[in-house]
C-alpha cells in the first residue's frame, strides 16, 4: 500500500495520505468471481455518488476512481485503465453505471446532450440509492478503515467537484499523456489550454509554474 503523501498542484493531488481500506467480504455468488466483481465496483460507485449529492459526470467519476486506482484504494473491486479519447479510462466502470446489475435503481444515468463533447453523460443517486448508501455507512460506520476509506472518498470528491469536465480533461492529458488518444477532443482541449488553465489558476487550483506547463509549453503528443 503507497501511503505517501501527495501535493495540491493537480487535480490528481487533491488527495491526502490514505489509509489501506479492507472493507468487508464480498459475498459469494453462482456467477462465479466477475458477478461479485461488478457486485464490488457498484458498491465502489454508490459510495462515490454518496459523498456528495450534486450529480457528477461519468468523465469526473472515471477520473476519481483513477486516483483511488492509483492510491491502492480500491477495497476488493478491480478494474483496469486503458487509453481513451477522455483519457485514462475504465470499461468496467462505466458499464457498472450504465448497467448496473446489483444495485439498479441505485442511480440514474442521463447520457451527454448533443453538443456535450466533454462530460460523458451524468449521474446521481435515486432516492433508493441514498437509502442505501445511508444503511452501508451505518451498517459499516464502526470500521476504522472504513471509515478512513469513506472520509477520503469524500475529500477527493469534493475537491474534483471544483474542476469542470475541460480542466479535468486538460489536466489528464497533460499528466498522463500515456492514457490519452489521438482525437478531434484531445485537439480542441490543446487549443483551448490557455483560456482552461487561466480558469484554474484563477480558482486557485494551479500555481504559476504549473500555469505555464499547461498553457505555454508545447506539450501536444502528435505535434512536432
Amino acid at each position: 500500500m503507497n501511503n505517501e503523501e501527495i501535493n495540491d498542484n493537480s487535480a490528481v493531488d487533491e488527495m491526502n495520505s490514505i489509509p489501506e481500506y479492507g472493507g468487508t467480504e464480498v459475498v459469494s455468488s453462482d456467477d462465479g468471481e466477475e458477478r461479485n466483481q461488478k457486485f464490488a465496483l457498484e458498491n465502489s460507485v454508490l459510495l462515490v455518488l454518496g459523498a456528495n449529492k450534486k450529480k457528477i459526470s461519468l468523465l469526473l467519476l472515471e477520473k476519481i476512481f483513477f486516483v483511488l486506482k492509483l492510491k491502492d484504494l480500491t477495497g476488493y473491486a478491480e478494474y483496469e485503465f486503458h487509453p481513451h479519447v477522455m483519457g485514462e479510462y475504465c470499461n468496467d466502470l462505466e458499464d457498472a453505471v450504465i448497467n448496473p446489475e446489483s444495485l439498479k435503481g441505485s442511480w440514474k444515468y442521463t447520457p451527454p446532450e448533443a453538443d456535450d463533447h466533454y462530460s460523458g453523460g451524468y449521474i446521481v443517486l435515486t432516492k433508493s440509492g441514498r437509502e442505501l448508501y445511508k444503511e452501508n455507512i451505518h451498517e459499516l460506520g464502526s470500521d476504522e478503515d472504513f471509515k478512513g476509506y469513506l472520509r477520503n472518498i469524500r475529500n477527493v470528491r469534493r475537491a474534483y467537484n471544483e474542476y469542470t469536465d475541460a480542466e479535468m480533461l486538460l489536466l489528464s492529458f497533460n499528466a498522463f499523456p500515456e492514457y490519452a488518444e489521438n482525437s478531434d477532443l484531445y485537439d480542441m482541449i490543446y487549443d483551448k489550454r490557455e483560456v482552461i488553465a487561466k480558469k484554474l489558476l484563477k480558482k486557485g487550483r494551479i500555481d504559476n509554474k504549473r500555469y505555464n506547463e499547461l498553457a505555454v509549453d508545447g506539450w501536444h503528443r502528435w505535434q512536432d
